[in-house]
């Protein structure tokens, strides 16, 4: 195991520890890992893993919109090189050799660790759990893909309803409603791939 893993385990461990404390775990629950379901602040029942992987893939979608390298210049984004950065601090290295949207897109669909997610209505709770999920479209020359972001989804006038909210690197970045990173006549070409393993 390298040096961060194990960093980042006990990390968790010292996190998972103080939320189940505040749950009321008993001393003998903790130190038997139990992570059942908790009420949490947010309002969402989760679990303490859920809620520390939802924590950490905020805090990464907020570096990745603050990164002055993946400001949008001369008509070049940077959305690949985002998402994949998110990726990896989500655990998946899958996105190799700087791949491009299009690209992105085509492996995850390939990729069994990948399932695509065809109810955008269930996107908001797998995020608000830590899930990693992300919307792909491709388009010639180039497509476009954005990680769905924690939150509470919010309602978009285009689209017609509520729709989730995304980390978004492209021509804006930010973190947006899913309606203002993709045009509604987008809508029936988009895709959304949900990382398996990410799920707790």
């Amino acid at each position: 195991m390298k040096w961060y893993e194990t960093l980042f385990d006990a990390m968790m461990s010292a996190f998972t520890s103080g939320r189940l404390k505040q749950a009321g775990a008993t001393p003998e629950q903790i130190a038997a890992g139990v992570t059942g379901s908790v009420d949490l602040p947010t309002g969402y029942s989760t679990d303490a893993i859920a809620d520390a992987n939802a924590h950490r893939l905020a805090a990464l979608c907020h570096e990745a919109v603050a990164n002055p390298a993946w400001e949008p210049r001369g008509g070049t984004t940077y959305c690949n090189r985002a998402v994949s950065f998110i990726a990896q601090g989500m655990g998946y290295f899958g996105f190799i050799n700087d791949q491009l949207a299009n690209e992105m897109i085509s492996s995850m669909a390939s990729n069994p660790a990948w399932r695509e997610e065809h109810d955008f209505g269930r996107i908001e709770a797998l995020a608000m759990r830590g899930a990693l999920i992300i919307f792909g479209l491709q388009d010639h020359p180039h497509g476009h893909v954005c990680v769905a972001f924690p939150a509470k989804a919010e309602d978009s006038g285009t689209w017609g309803g509520k729709v989730p909210m995304v980390c978004n690197i492209g021509k804006s970045n930010g973190i947006i409603r899913l309606s203002q990173a993709f045009r509604v006549a987008d809508r029936p070409l988009l895709h959304a791939y949900v990382l398996e393993e990410s799920i707790a």
